[in-house]
């Protein structure tokens, strides 16, 4: 009896979480108006420290949104030009079949080194900027061109947003 009654509690409390919307992950970032339009429930006047808030919300909503839109336009940039990035910089040929990836290398041409005592000179310096290294997989453009480009948006849960009119004023004025 008592494992029927947990079971038919258990079941009608999940009942509401069918109901939840499910979430669609979208690969383009929301367009700045959304972030100048949010929601505005009533409120009272704005106080110093919500300004404060406001502004310093806003100019970080501003920032994080418009770096997630140049980060997607450079993805889709680099998206299309992916077969001619992957021919010319194909690095497999470079490993050997140990699996090295040989050293990262600097050449300095015509290199003096004067101090008051003596001059040095020579015709070919080069310097080992990264050793050689086992790799499993070989390095790839992407390991470059895509580092730093984030593929999320701002996370609007954290910020503080307006509540009346002169609060969105505010933060649409910092957001821009």
């Amino acid at each position: 009896m008592k494992k029927s009654i947990l079971t038919l509690v258990l079941l009608q409390g999940l009942q509401g979480c069918g109901h939840t919307p499910p979430s669609t992950p979208s690969d383009t970032p929301a367009p700045l108006e959304s972030y100048l339009a949010p929601v505005d429930p009533p409120s009272a006047d704005v106080t110093e420290s919500r300004r404060q808030l406001l502004e310093e919300s806003g100019r970080n909503t501003g920032f994080r949104g418009g770096k997630a839109e140049r980060a997607w336009e450079l993805r889709q940039a680099l998206e299309g030009q992916i077969g001619r990035l992957n021919g010319l910089y194909d690095f497999r040929t470079l490993i050997s079949r140990e699996g090295w990836l040989p050293p990262v290398i600097d050449e300095a041409v015509d290199v003096a080194h004067i101090t008051p005592r003596q001059i040095r000179t020579a015709s070919h310096v080069y310097e080992i900027i990264v050793p050689e290294r086992f790799v499993s997989n070989p390095p790839s453009w992407r390991t470059w061109l895509m580092a730093g480009l984030s593929s999320s948006s701002p996370d609007d849960a954290v910020s503080v947003t307006p509540e009346n009119r002169l609060q969105k004023a505010l933060w649409q004025a910092a957001v821009r």
